[in-house]
């Protein structure tokens, strides 16, 4: 074979830089040569796969895996998937085996030779980790550790071994003996069932701190881990902090209460910042939120709104998310000029909507399962919209996201989608007529916006190539739409 004839690494090349019609490009392989050695440059986004998919790829009985000509490429690239997950399990559990790369008793563990791409491992229930486990992780690649518990347990662990240096990060749903934490450790969630919370016992060098559970009556974070950039405090139940309190000033994402703003109000480095109310009657004042935050979440209490306005907000938010009960004038957002995502999808009450001025530069808009359709305007620059029960002859031509949200796709006619859109997102179910300008669809999880199982993409003008996961197998075939 000549130099001339041996294009394999410019195909390679044009994939990589045309990222966006990779499927396209994958699947126009006209050239026998460079389909007959397909397995040398083709592989899979396996963002939607783990290592024991592998396993139904093995099953030729597997009706759902119908591109036979590419099952190899397929399992070269599972096997290529890093940062893999281990579950040890108890003897005779089988819970969240199938959404791990490994699964594996902890004798088995011990026993056996670990996937240097493993990186996480997840410990269900209590258990002993004795000396020989402790070295088993110590000459691994693991950084993150999480516990997982039916109930909360105080301690979950007899032996209190300190962990090995190189676990980075622990997840957890108990308290831990602060002898356990190793050195260095810059990653704790934690959920705790305790009435206070000793900081001081807290590794020092944390970057990031969660904290979750009901209650919590500590007032003192005058000696909080002073290197913190993360640090999320989601309890129900809180006292306040004292007003000449600051916290480091190295933070750049928070969550609190809303109560506890003064404690932040002077800070520069925030840049993503998540507020919840405690109290049914809260306020947040204006030049309560630092100037610096760009990503802001708001969470009322459903019983009392919260008052939303535009002195309340800094000008250089280019993210709002408004959850549960919130009010707004009609100015409030209108002058955001960097505003991109506006996120009112979760608001209970939605008769401010109506009538609320967008931002010219708005791309993202996320409205709620209700809405007086006749008095919305939407801006010129909008590119993503999602909704329920509205009229869609009122979606600006801009559009080229539609997420149709929780409605039904035998309601979705081709009509609705109007000829800039490239891209729609369903719950679950796939429509059958799909317009000829739809080049991608996402199908996701009701009510989990992060969990997508299913992606199609365009292959011609009636197929499209549909690649996802049922937990257990792999989906992967071509869907040829209705004539």
């Amino acid at each position: 074979m000549s130099n001339k004839e041996n294009n394999e690494h410019h195909l390679l090349r044009i994939i990589v830089e045309f990222d966006e019609n990779i499927d396209i490009i994958s699947f126009s392989l006209v050239c026998k040569r460079w389909f007959d050695h397909r397995d040398k440059y083709l592989y899979f986004n396996t963002k939607l796969f783990s290592r024991l998919h592998n396993s139904s790829l093995q099953d030729t009985d597997n009706k759902c895996f119908l591109l036979n000509s590419y099952r190899n490429a397929f399992s070269k690239s599972i096997d290529q998937i890093s940062d893999c997950t281990l579950f040890i399990k108890k003897e005779d559990s089988e819970e969240y085996e199938l959404y791990t790369d490994y699964t594996k008793t902890l004798d088995e563990f011990k026993s056996s030779v670990l996937d240097p791409a493993i990186s996480t491992v997840l410990f269900e229930d209590e258990m002993d980790l004795d000396a020989d486990t402790i070295e088993k992780l110590r000459r691994s690649n693991v950084h993150t550790i999480q516990y997982m518990y039916e109930e909360f347990r105080r301690f979950p662990f007899k032996n209190k071994l300190q962990l090995p240096s190189n676990i980075k990060t622990i997840i957890t749903q108990s308290d831990l003996d602060r002898s356990i934490y190793p050195e260095q450790l810059e990653s704790l969630d934690i959920t705790t069932n305790q009435d206070t919370i000793d900081v001081s016992v807290l590794p020092r060098s944390l970057k990031h701190l969660a904290v979750y559970g009901l209650s919590n009556t500590n007032e003192d974070f005058k000696v909080i881990p002073p290197n913190l950039e993360t640090f999320q405090f989601k309890i129900q139940h809180i006292n306040a902090l004292v007003d000449s309190f600051m916290f480091p000033s190295t933070l750049k994402v928070v969550a609190i209460p809303i109560e506890w703003l003064k404690n932040i109000k002077n800070s520069h480095s925030i840049h993503k910042l998540s507020l919840h109310a405690v109290n049914h009657y809260e306020v947040i004042e204006a030049g309560d939120i630092p100037e610096s935050v760009t990503h802001l979440t708001i969470n009322g209490k459903s019983v009392a709104s919260l008052e939303i306005h535009r002195n309340q907000l800094p000008s250089k938010l280019r993210y709002l998310k408004l959850m549960n009960s919130a009010s707004f004038d009609r100015d409030s957002f209108a002058s955001l000029e960097h505003l991109e995502t506006l996120d009112l999808s979760k608001l209970y009450n939605s008769k401010d909507i109506a009538t609320v001025t967008y931002p010219n530069n708005l791309k993202n808009l996320y409205l709620p399962n209700s809405i007086d359709e006749t008095s919305v305007v939407f801006p010129p620059s909008l590119e993503l919209l999602s909704a329920i029960g509205m009229n869609y002859s009122l979606i600006p031509k801009s559009i080229t996201h539609l997420d149709f949200n929780r409605i039904p796709p035998k309601l979705v006619s081709s009509d609705i989608v109007k000829p800039n859109v490239r891209l729609i997102t369903f719950i679950k179910h796939l429509i059958s007529k799909i317009p000829p300008t739809v080049n991608t669809i996402t199908l996701k999880e009701l009510y989990d916006d992060e969990n997508i199982q299913y992606k199609a993409r365009r292959l011609s003008d009636r197929s499209f190539l549909l690649l996802g996961n049922n937990q257990t197998e792999i989906v992967a075939s071509i869907y040829y739409l209705n004539p």
